[in-house]
């Protein structure tokens, strides 16, 4: 392109310069216009050529890049086909490899197989031969498990039945235990009372004071049987006890101190009586055995009985108490917690003795007696 525009150029210098020009002509308009229209298209020439340059010369760089690029490709291309030969030999080695492997294994399992056919026949003639063993001990385990059943069940039965008679003897033991404490007991209130009747009557201060707190009191006299060293002891432990003040730990009654039975003592003919049983003592000597504890005094407890027997009391207990009619009640109407009954209670519960109470009309009704005769 620039070598066309270059003879353009050139062409129009040679056109001018041999124009005959004369140094006293000027030129025409035409030729000016020529000459005008010939610069303007020379100027538009080298613009294109300008222009024309700078597509050359990207078209040399373009046409330089496609050089780089096509050897590029060409080198790519040749370490391209390099490496694809190496991958093929490669290739190939592994297929050489990977078809000898086969074959190895091949040759291998074709070997187990051989063997594992003649492993498993073994093994199966040793599993027949240990199944048929198991068979007999299993055979031999069931019988001695049904006869240790037998054995068991056996054993069972007789343990069972001696059981029963082990329960049975059991209940005999059981059986002669309670009648030996029934028996013991029984033994030990007959020895208790053959105690009490062998040796000197006693009475409990601590619970005496005890019953009679806070209930109603009498004057209090009291008589022991003359010669008797038991009974005097026994009149002087209730008088210490029942007379003491409370402070001093007695029961604070008005009492004098004891004396003999009068031996000119005499009473009416008496009416309605009482008596207090301990706990252990029956009535043998009563034909009718009293209800609620009262009763018509029997002739060995009359009047005109001499002291000694008069005051023995109720089973050998030796103690009487005295009082008024109206101290004592009726059989219809008894009273409750008058102060002869209160010290009747006391009296049983602290010496363990029975005690007679007696209706006598010549004592007033704030004065109790406390006979303490001879004790059988």
């Amino acid at each position: 392109m620039r070598l066309i525009l270059l003879i353009a150029l050139l062409s129009v210098m040679a056109l001018t310069m041999s124009t005959p020009r004369t140094q006293t002509s000027a030129p025409t308009p035409a030729q000016e216009e020529r000459l005008k229209a010939l610069n303007s298209r020379a100027s538009s020439l080298a613009s294109e050529g300008a222009e024309s340059d700078k597509w050359e010369k990207r078209w040399h760089k373009a046409y330089t890049l496609s050089l780089v690029f096509a050897a590029a490709a060409g080198v790519f291309s040749i370490f391209f086909q390099t490496f694809e030969t190496s991958k093929a030999r490669e290739g190939k080695q592994i297929s050489d490899n990977i078809a000898e492997i086969g074959s190895e294994r091949h040759e291998i399992e074709k070997q187990v197989s051989d063997f594992s056919i003649a492993q498993a026949q073994s093994i199966g003639s040793q599993a027949d031969q240990k199944a048929q063993e198991a068979k007999e001990r299993a055979g031999n385990v069931e019988s001695a498990n049904l006869r240790l059943r037998a054995d068991l069940e056996r054993a069972t039965a007789e343990s069972r039945a001696k059981q029963v008679e082990l329960e049975k003897e059991q209940q005999k033991t059981a059986q002669a235990q309670k009648e030996s404490a029934d028996a013991q007991l029984s033994l030990k209130g007959y020895v208790e009372r053959v105690a009490k009747n062998a040796f000197s009557r006693r009475l409990d201060g601590k619970q005496f004071v005890q019953e009679l707190q806070g209930k109603p009191q009498a004057s209090v006299r009291i008589w022991y049987k003359p010669d008797d060293d038991e009974a005097y002891m026994f009149a002087q432990r209730v008088y210490g006890v029942l007379g003491s003040p409370v402070n001093d730990g007695g029961a604070g009654w008005q009492v004098s101190a004891p004396e003999h039975i009068p031996s000119t003592w005499e009473t009416p003919k008496h009416g309605l009586s009482k008596i207090e049983l301990a706990p252990d003592i029956k009535t043998p000597s009563l034909p009718n055995p009293p209800s609620i504890n009262t009763f018509q005094v029997p002739p060995e407890y009359s009047p005109e009985a001499p002291s000694g027997a008069r005051f023995r009391g109720i089973g050998g207990s030796g103690l009487t108490l005295l009082c008024s009619p109206d101290m004592l009640g009726s059989p219809n109407s008894p009273p409750k917690d008058t102060a002869v009954l209160v010290l009747s209670a006391a009296l049983v519960s602290s010496s363990g003795l029975t005690v007679v109470t007696e209706s006598d009309p010549s004592l007033s009704d704030d004065v109790i007696i406390l006979v303490v005769g001879q004790r059988r």
